[in-house]
């Protein structure tokens, strides 16, 4: 099993919150997947996202998002 951790930090007034996309669709805990936040102050957020993934028929590669991919709500 490989694992893949992102983080995100970010600061604004009003305190924004993170959703985490991959492939467009929304991601949430799970078995494979563990999301967490910390609130850094009143108006500062942190967030990671771990991914647990395998591929039993060939090689696996890391995925690499440019921040354009990115959104805050």
């Amino acid at each position: 099993t490989d694992v893949t951790v992102c983080f995100c930090e970010v600061d604004g007034n009003p305190s924004p919150e993170l959703e985490w996309h991959l492939s467009g669709r929304p991601v949430t805990n799970s078995s494979n997947t563990f999301i967490s936040e910390e609130r850094l102050s009143s108006t500062g957020l942190r967030s990671s996202i771990t991914l647990h993934h395998n591929n039993t028929h060939g090689t696996a590669r890391k995925l690499q998002l440019p921040l354009s991919h990115l959104q805050f709500t």
